[in-house]
């Protein structure tokens, strides 16, 4: 699809379209298929050292054998051939890091064929991936070197112990322990340094995080989360898929619930736009006809986009069961599904044993990130409109205040006026993007840069009496808003400037 035509750039009352280039469009592009190959790296590199651990294995025993036949000690003969093989595969290492620079490094420049928010994250994953990669050949030649120093000093220690007499037994058994101890703490230390040493609480990706509460911490939020490009929605709000939001940092998802719409529902809606505009739309809205069961993410039309939300949720529980130190919010939109059925929805999705109970007061004291974390009930679920008390599924409203959702200039994103909730609510959620006609990435350039974030949450404190919950932008990926988030939370971090994509 080359793009839509001109008539659409007209205004379509709350819809979302936008003619910028999408993620979604690039997916055959050389840069993409470049990330698919280092998937591709990443996941034969298991493979591969299972191979070479095999071929080193025959070829160590084939050494013992012939050092046996020619009477030269077994274990120094062993030795020797791991420390070998250990040097040559670091040079080769060397050499194939020099021979084979990252493909993608060139998208960072002022060159780059790429939006600059989109090469920002292809080149930050390919760095990573390339620096995983790395780790994991060091760690494997580090093995190497590490065994077969330790085989040639126990195998120097045996020989010089024959030496000695029978009467010197007790000195021999104590020389051995003193030298092995500290020979396998190092071996452990390097193998396994996270065993070894004292382990690195993490809370939301932070160790100075963690004895805050729920309602102390500022979380990065994505609008319309489910309405991205990777998943073909028209009109996205975002490009990454919910998943690829959460890798990014986003950790509170504003989605909207829907049961599939009804062909009444989409003629009445037709009819409110432009003869044009309505002419554009029709052919995407003929399977309007059909019924699909159940409940589903999607934005004004589910013809339109939409995600099957029992699925998107298992994606989900996915993610923070690979990620278990991690708190996850979800801020539903729900219209016209009853909280029974979004209830339903996370106990099918296998959520049941990771969803979090408010306070019963919506002023009530929240658990530490920490608390949450340890118990596993990390996943912090609210509907808008409904409220079960008694369960997980509480009215967002009664716990948290916003600020307005309809902003149309960068001067709307300046005050932090009380739009929905009560003054003084424990919990602010700061909806910060355009949508003067549609969600923009141009515009998102500017509202999701570190300072216009920042400014806006300090006046919030001002007139709020508290900095921002959630922090609620338009394509999270362009701009700069995760650092202004980190700065929120007083993170470290490089100081902050003004977006560049």
């Amino acid at each position: 699809m080359s793009g839509p035509p001109p008539r659409l750039q007209t205004s379509l009352h709350g819809s979302t379209f936008d003619l910028g280039l999408r993620l979604s469009d690039l997916r055959d592009s050389p840069a993409i298929s470049a990330i698919d190959r280092l998937h591709g790296v990443a996941a034969a590199l298991t493979w591969v050292t299972v191979l070479l651990s095999l071929i080193m294995a025959g070829a160590l025993a084939g050494i013992v054998v012939l050092a046996g036949r020619r009477g030269v000690s077994r274990v120094r003969a062993a030795a020797g051939a791991v420390i070998a093989a250990g040097l040559g595969a670091g040079l080769l290492g060397v050499v194939l890091r020099l021979a084979l620079p990252n493909p993608l490094a060139s998208l960072a420049g002022p060159r780059s064929p790429l939006p600059p928010g989109a090469s920002g994250v292809l080149v930050d994953f390919s760095r990573q991936a390339y620096q995983t990669v790395e780790s994991d050949y060091l760690r494997v030649v580090a093995w190497m070197l590490l065994v077969g120093l330790v085989a040639a000093g126990l195998s120097l220690l045996v020989a010089a112990s024959a030496r000695w007499s029978r009467t010197g037994r007790r000195r021999r058994v104590a020389t051995a322990f003193v030298l092995a101890v500290p020979v396998m703490v190092t071996v452990t230390w390097t193998a396994f340094p996270g065993a070894a040493a004292e382990p690195r609480e993490l809370c939301e990706s932070s160790p100075s995080l963690c004895d805050r509460r729920y309602d102390q911490v500022t979380y990065l939020a994505t609008h319309n989360a489910m309405a991205n490009s990777e998943d073909r929605f028209l009109g996205p709000s975002q490009d990454p898929t919910i998943v690829h939001q959460l890798d990014l940092g986003v950790r509170t998802l504003l989605i909207d619930v829907h049961h599939w719409t009804p062909p009444a529902q989409v003629e009445a809606y037709l009819a409110t736009l432009a003869p044009a505009t309505r002419a554009a739309l029709a052919p995407l809205a003929q399977g309007a006809v059909s019924t699909r069961p159940g409940v589903w993410l999607c934005h004004n039309l589910c013809q339109l986009g939409s995600l099957d939300f029992v699925a998107e949720l298992g994606r989900v529980r996915d993610w923070m069961t690979r990620n278990p130190t991690e708190v996850v919010s979800l801020i539903i939109q729900d219209d016209d599904v009853p909280a029974s059925e979004i209830a339903g929805g996370v106990a099918s999705a296998g959520l049941a044993g990771m969803v979090a109970t408010p306070p019963d007061d919506p002023h009530g004291r929240w658990p530490t990130l920490r608390t949450m974390i340890d118990s596993g009930r990390r996943l912090v679920v609210f509907t808008e409109r409904q409220d079960l008390p008694g369960t997980f599924l509480r009215s967002f409203y009664r716990y948290a205040a916003d600020t307005p959702f309809d902003a149309k200039r960068p001067e709307d994103l300046r005050g932090c006026v009380r739009n929905r909730g009560a003054a003084g609510a424990g919990l602010l959620l700061m909806n910060h993007w355009l949508t003067d006609a549609a969600p923009s990435r141009r515009a998102a350039l500017t509202s999701n840069a570190t300072g216009t974030i920042v400014g806006r949450a300090e006046r919030c404190r001002a007139e709020q009496g508290r900095t921002p919950t959630f922090v609620a932008v338009d394509f999270s990926t362009i701009g700069t808003a995760q650092p202004a988030v980190d700065r929120l939370n007083r993170l470290p971090g490089p100081p902050a400037t003004a977006a560049r994509g």
